[in-house]
């Protein structure tokens, strides 16, 4: 990998020169199914150049840094939703255990 080049890609993909979207399913399906960086426990020179929030794994799937950060928002809600979900079945499953006793 050329770090001349990553830079490059790098600084495109900042400045939103491409003025690219980003389909809402496909925005909704990594949402969903979360997206996996490069483990930090692996060498990415990609993310060794460019830094966690802009390396190559990030930017080949979301097109503007504010796709990114829509999906770290998105990503956070349903992960939030999900918790308040099992925390209100826990809760409804107590309650059901304590009144049938």
């Amino acid at each position: 990998m050329n770090e001349v080049l990553e830079e490059q890609y790098k600084q495109r993909w900042l400045d939103k020169r491409d003025n690219l979207s980003m389909d809402r399913s496909k925005l909704i399906a990594v949402v969903v199914s979360g997206h996996d960086t490069c483990p930090t426990t692996e060498p990415c020179l990609s993310r060794s150049y460019s830094g966690d929030g802009a390396c190559r794994c990030i930017r080949t799937v979301f097109p503007t840094p504010e796709h990114y950060r829509l999906y770290l928002s998105l990503r956070k809600l349903l992960l939030d939703l999900e918790l308040v979900n099992a925390i209100k079945g826990e809760a409804y499953a107590y309650k059901e255990a304590n009144e049938s006793s």
